[in-house]
């Protein structure tokens, strides 16, 4: 895999790492199981795993607590839970926090109850997070959770540049004419240009140094190229369904 990211990512592909957990996953002893998608940036994770829970019902992505402010397209209860630092800090007083992170100045986190919830409908937890949770969520495994961990990269760095540049283009643009009640001019347009080129450079040294941590070091169970969507979560769902079934093989 080092080799191959070196030179440019591969078609849409998944390769497994003998990792511990593919060894206790062996072993037909029934564990909750925790599936993480983590990713550099704009590798389609949500549509990934929109396409995975659309077609099959026993998985099921928690709602993670959130300090930020909603988004113009998110909604309350549904993307995220947003609540305040003074509720944060009554969670945290009560022991109620399973994890927490920060990225950007917010704070995201995921309580005890929520993971509850999701295990008490039979299905499987399925979280998109980013790697600063990957490392906390490893310090709470024990006997009776196991968190099987993927990342996801796009097939080549060009298209990450691409995908960046379309989504931040795409944003921008949206809350702009929602703040300016429809109008786009071109200096406008301009400017909004040049602003996304400066975060897009930004969003790509680090995801550059996201896949480097990410492929060299031991933290991830697998890696999954995203080239094209519906065959990328078919085989991630079928890992998925092996890990589930203890037929991850070492």
């Amino acid at each position: 895999m080092n080799k191959i990211i070196q030179k440019d990512w591969v078609k849409s592909t998944l390769e497994l790492r003998n990792t511990s957990l593919a060894n206790k996953l062996c072993d037909s002893v029934k564990r909750n199981i925790i599936f993480t998608i983590t990713w550099g940036s704009w590798v389609w994770k949500d549509a990934v795993l929109n396409n995975i829970l659309a077609n099959n019902e026993n998985y099921i992505k928690p709602i993670s607590f959130t300090t930020r402010l909603p988004r113009s397209w998110e909604i309350n209860w549904v993307d995220y839970y947003f609540i305040s630092l003074e509720e944060l800090q009554k969670l945290r007083e009560n022991w109620e926090i399973f994890e927490d992170t920060i990225v950007d100045g917010n704070i995201y986190w995921y309580t005890n109850a929520e993971l509850e919830r999701v295990f008490a409908t039979w299905k499987t937890p399925v979280c998109i997070v980013n790697e600063y949770w990957v490392q906390e969520i490893c310090k709470k495994e024990n006997e009776n959770l196991d968190v099987f961990k993927i990342f996801v990269l796009t097939p080549t760095a060009r298209e990450l540049a691409n995908r960046l540049k379309w989504r931040e283009l795409k944003n921008a643009i949206t809350e702009h004419v929602k703040e300016n009640e429809g109008l786009l001019s071109r200096e406008s347009l301009i400017g909004i240009k040049k602003k996304v080129r400066t975060i897009c450079k930004k969003r790509f040294s680090e995801s550059k140094v996201w896949i480097k941590t990410a492929i060299n070091g031991d933290i991830y169970d697998g890696f999954l190229v995203n080239d094209e969507l519906i065959w990328a979560a078919e085989i991630l769902e079928q890992t998925f369904e092996k890990a589930i079934n203890w037929k991850i093989t070492k």
